[in-house]
Formats: structure tokens, sequence, C-alpha cells
């Protein structure tokens, strides 16, 4: 599939941070790019904007976790534009407590957001994407699957289960020509944010997070997601599907913090 045929719908796209940098990067590279959120005003702004910039961009109302909200979705899609053939599952949500102290209804959120969305989204694009010869699935992970981090169970096992979908979709699907990655971010900033901290002369966790706990200390911006995002979905990826790809600075691959307060050898030595 060459770069400007069909549409991309990218979930989640009016987001802050991963949304808005995959919205944006995607459209530099030329697909036609719909933007489905549940902050209505928030994406018809993005997609003005990019309108505004010379790429071909639309909005719609998308629940990811409202069956009914996603077939209207498309169907509106099909009507005024055409047939999805990228699908960008970007739309997620977070949560940030001991595996214990997690609610049942905390957990089935996560699980629906960041699992169930991605699955009913794709569920609903793949016939189309079969019928037009072929299409492209990314979805969004985190460097929370590659190892534990403290309060952060139920959202790391959420994105471990989106990597079991991935590598599902892309085994059922490959013959169709539908290819199904995976990309995993580390700790995204965005240039707003960092603009705010240069301001104020904040110092933030995310700075330290640079220092210690990336081999690379620069952040990781929206935009070099939507980057990556942007390749994955061209024709430069046609050899790739069930993939995990890494964009994190390096924080997936390193064994110890550098430099961190809280742990030394001597200081470990002392506690056994």
């Amino acid at each position: 599939m060459r770069n400007e045929e069909g549409v991309c719908l990218v979930t989640g796209g009016a987001g802050a941070r991963i949304g808005h940098g995959v919205s944006t990067m995607v459209a530099a590279r030329g697909l036609h790019v719909v933007i489905g959120d549940t902050d209505g005003g928030a994406t018809q702004q993005l997609a003005t904007r990019l309108r505004a910039s010379g790429h071909r961009a639309d909005a719609v109302d998308l629940d990811v976790c409202d069956p009914d909200s996603i077939e209207r979705a498309l169907s509106e899609i099909r009507g005024r534009i055409g047939t999805v053939r990228s699908l960008v599952n970007s739309a997620g949500t977070g949560l940030e407590l001991p595996a214990a102290d997690v609610s049942t209804p905390q957990f089935d959120r996560i699980m629906a957001v960041n699992v169930r969305g991605s699955w009913l989204c794709a569920r609903a694009v793949l016939p189309g994407m079969i019928d037009a010869g072929g299409g492209s699935i990314v979805n969004i992970g985190s460097v929370h699957k590659a190892g534990a981090s403290q309060g952060y169970s139920a959202y790391a096992a959420s994105k471990a289960a989106l990597v079991g979908l991935t590598r599902g979709i892309a085994c059922d699907y490959g013959r169709q020509f539908v290819r199904c990655n995976i990309v995993h971010p580390g700790a995204v900033v965005s240039p707003e944010q960092l603009a705010e901290d240069y301001r104020t002369g904040a110092t933030p966790s995310h700075r330290r997070f640079l220092a210690e706990r990336q081999m690379m200390p620069r952040p990781v911006t929206p935009a070099d997601i939507g980057k990556v995002v942007g390749f994955l979905l061209s024709d430069d990826a046609l050899s790739m599907t069930g993939s995990e790809v890494w964009a994190d600075a390096g924080t997936s691959a390193m064994l110890f913090d550098h430099r961190s307060p809280e742990w030394s050898m001597e200081a470990g030595a002392a506690a056994t």
C-alpha cells in the first residue's frame, strides 16, 4: 500500500502527547488522517490545523469502548472519505496504584480502553482492509511491557495483553496482506511541557527519568513516536508484521538506573 492510498484512522488522535504526534506525522507522510476521539473540540481543532498546513485530515467522534460508536464513525468515514487502510490504536488510559489497591472497576476500565478498545477497532476495520487487498495496524504499547515498575501492574498487564493481540492479528490476517505491529514508547514529553519546565526552572520527575532511566538523555517526543508509526504504516515496512518496536531511548535495554540515589552496591550489601 502506497502512503497516499486509503484512510488512516488514529484513535485517541487528539491527545496532547502520543495521539497528537502520531496524527501530525502520519499526515505529513501523505496519508489522509481521520482523528477519532471523544474530545470533539480538540479533534476538530487538530484536523483544522493539519488542513491549514496542506495535509488531508478529518475528525470523527469515536469512543473505543463503544462498538456502536466505532461503527458510526466507520460508516461516516466510508461515506465521506473512503476505506480505512491504516489503523493506529493510540487511545489509552493509565493507572498508578499497587496491585492490591486497584479496584475491580479500575482494572476493568484500563483493560476496556487499552485492550478491548484496540480489539474492537481492529475488528471493525479488518473486513474493509481485506476487501481492499491489505492494510496496516499499529498498536501503541509501553515500555512497561519490558519489566515491572512500582504501581503499574494493571497498566503493564494491559500493554502485555496488547502484544498478544498484535501477534494474533498478524498471524490471523498475514495471508490477506494485513500487517499488525506494536510500538513501545518510553517516557514521552510534549514540547509544550518541556518549554514550560525551562521557563519556570522546574526539575520535574521526567527530567530525572531522562538522566537515570534512558541510555540517551534526550526527551522522547510525540513526533518521535509518530515518525516510527508512520514508518510502520508505509511500504518501507512491508516485511514487518507481528513485530515489537521499542521507541524508548534505550530504557527497555537497561538493567539498572544510572546514578540512582536509592540503590548502590554498598547500600545493597549493607541491607543484606
